[in-house]
């Protein structure tokens, strides 16, 4: 909610700026439901971007860290502590594991064999 247009003054405390959302899950299950139609395919190089970005910025020894409560849902954790300790979260890591291979089908579908490569890889 605190990423809407409607309250994007809210101050975001954490630089991935949204947390990880199961967006690649949902648009995979869409295509899955109405075909090529629902433009899976044309989002592809934002989800492989996004992907990049909690693999590169992110992930430690394998599991996703995470710097703010409010990047996994975790909202009732500690929140506003002047130095907030990253902390490595099981279900981070799930959501980037299944947004991966979400990735990787809507790729595989696209007949974008180099994208479903890497996001396979993540």
């Amino acid at each position: 909610w605190y990423c809407s247009p409607a309250t994007r003054r809210v101050p975001v405390h954490h630089g991935s700026q949204t947390g990880l959302s199961l967006a690649a899950y949902a648009l995979a299950r869409a295509q899955e439901i109405h075909g090529p139609s629902c433009g899976a395919a044309a989002l592809l190089p934002v989800l492989l971007r996004n992907l990049r970005w909690w693999r590169d910025e992110r992930l430690v020894d394998g599991l996703v860290a995470i710097e703010h409560p409010y990047e996994t849902g975790m909202d009732d954790l500690r929140r506003f502590e002047d130095e907030l300790e990253p902390f490595l979260a099981v279900d981070a890591t799930s959501y980037l594991a299944v947004n991966a291979a979400a990735t990787a089908e809507l790729a595989l579908a696209a007949g974008e064999r180099a994208a479903e490569v890497e996001a396979r890889a993540i």
